[in-house]
């Protein structure tokens, strides 16, 4: 049975849908070829990225003994478990993106397992050609009879005289990861010398910066890479701390501080403004109030020095995206990502034995199912009001300064930090609102409690708009729970 070889350009459209692909078992391809008739069930299918050459450069532009010379930093293998068929739905990351359907003969994958530092001068030569082949044809797949090699790939089972790193890839955790970000030294060290757990943090960088979107969902580890020092032996990345992530909000600079305060890494909204300044190489003028990217981070915890962990990663992961992500699935337990996942959620475990590696597993697979994951109080600020486009629900008010999250059920009775259970509101809205004098009914139109007039004399603003719909999230996700806007007017609303 053939094996087909795909090579995935080292680029950040590259890399979103190369890490898109493992997380929904799918791979596509621009054009259909007759060679594509010999994929069937079963058939192994090796995609590979990351090529470099020591002397002539990493374009795979090069006669076929020179291309040999050089390794790939992955290669990923997987089994097919369709024929090639025709598609025409959005898909990957860049079709979404441009509406365009670019990919649309595919086929569905089962990942098997991983291979690292991959020399090409020790692996059949008809395969590495095939990798050249399809670098230099966008992607396009290339048959490449069975060798004593690919079918010891096959079986899992490396040739001994093949120094490759293999990782498993058990199918039950397939789809969830952990990400491995870049992190600034000094912004670690101010969060380390709080030496307490840290409830919430923003990881925040300034909008502009080179970054693809993340692929890490909601409740997904999210581990910290130190930043090496200048000299150091690249490719090696050390894990210094862990948490799970919540999500992506863009705010301003003073509202970074304002909800965050210590949590976003530096010790007063001076010293804050002076980081950017540094990220940015270009100093921030007095009136200056722009806006950052903030990664949030709940249940963080930093790792002592003995617990570090070295990861080996592909430094072009740090340059393109800030980060690299790893299917979990992909990992065995003496993977060092694997271990530093381990340390976080089983701090005291000195050994990744089957009964703790269950635990922490099954405590995985539950975070990254969540539908509605709890947030903490500065990433429900955050997240709520970027959900609402930084204007109020009812009056459309767009000064922030003045725009409160406002929690639907109130947390002293029970309400949870989380979107379904938060609107973006100005702070006289949010004032009537917890005093019961407005609601909103079951269509999330505006409800206005007669005691209003009658105590104050006044409302007609809010009187003519009784009846129209608030303004609400694209995502459905984050819109008004109605069981929560239920309980308000239950509970609180002076309907009477």
């Amino acid at each position: 049975m053939p094996v087909l070889a795909i090579y995935v350009p080292n680029t950040v459209q590259g890399h979103q849908n190369l890490e898109h692909a493992i997380k929904t078992r799918r791979w596509g391809f621009r054009k259909d070829r007759p060679e594509y008739t010999g994929v069937e069930p079963r058939t192994l299918v090796l995609i590979a990225t990351g090529y470099s050459h020591s002397t002539m450069g990493n374009s795979p532009r090069k006669q076929p003994e020179q291309y040999v010379q050089g390794s790939i930093a992955r290669i990923m293998v997987f089994r097919a478990e369709s024929r090639v068929t025709d598609q025409n739905t959005f898909h990957w990351p860049d079709e979404v993106q441009e509406r365009q359907v670019k990919y649309p003969h595919r086929l569905t994958l089962t990942p098997l397992y991983e291979i690292h530092n991959v020399e090409l001068a020790k692996i059949p030569f008809e395969l590495a050609d095939a990798f050249r082949y399809s670098a230099l044809t966008q992607g396009a797949g290339r048959p490449v009879l069975d060798s004593p090699f690919t079918l010891a790939i096959e079986q899992g089972q490396l040739p001994p005289e093949v120094s490759l790193s293999l990782s498993q890839w058990p199918e039950d955790l397939a789809g969830i990861g952990a990400y491995l970000a870049r992190t600034d030294n000094s912004w670690v060290q101010t969060l380390r010398e709080q030496a307490v757990a840290h409830a919430e943090i923003a990881h925040w960088r300034p909008v502009g910066s080179q970054h693809a979107p993340l692929p890490i969902g909601p409740g997904e580890p999210y581990v910290f890479a130190r930043t090496p020092e200048p000299g150091s032996a690249t490719g090696i990345r050390a894990a210094v701390g862990a948490g799970v992530f919540s999500g992506v909000s863009r705010m301003l600079l003073s509202e970074l501080w304002e909800w965050f305060q210590l949590e976003c890494g530096a010790r007063s909204h001076r010293e804050l403004r002076t980081q950017y300044a540094t990220r940015t190489g270009a100093p921030l003028e007095a009136a200056a109030d722009p806006e950052v990217e903030s990664l949030l981070l709940r249940d963080v915890r930093f790792f002592s020095e003995t617990e570090e962990l070295t990861v080996q990663v592909d430094e072009s992961d740090f340059v393109l995206s800030g980060g690299r992500y790893f299917d979990l699935g992909t990992l065995a337990n003496e993977h060092p990502m694997m271990r530093a996942v381990l340390t976080y959620f089983h701090p005291t475990a000195d050994d990744t034995d089957d009964e703790v590696t269950q635990l922490v597993l099954t405590r995985i697979r539950g975070q990254a199912k969540l539908v509605a994951p709890r947030l903490g109080q500065g990433a429900f600020r955050a997240m709520v009001s970027e959900a609402y486009n930084h204007r109020c629900a009812l009056t459309g008010e767009k000064v922030r300064p003045v725009l409160e999250a406002a929690h639907i059920k109130s947390f002293s009775s029970g309400g949870e930090y989380r979107m379904d259970n938060g609107l973006l509101l100005r702070s006289d809205m949010h004032t009537l609102y917890d005093r019961g004098y407005i609601s909103f009914d079951v269509d999330r139109s505006l409800m206005v409690s007669p005691q209003l007039r009658e105590k104050f004399g006044n409302g007609d603003w809010l009187y003519s708009r009784a009846g129209t719909p608030i303004s609400i999230p694209t995502k459905a996700v984050d819109r008004p729970n109605l069981e929560f806007l239920e309980w308000h007017r239950d509970s609180v609303f002076l309907g009477a």
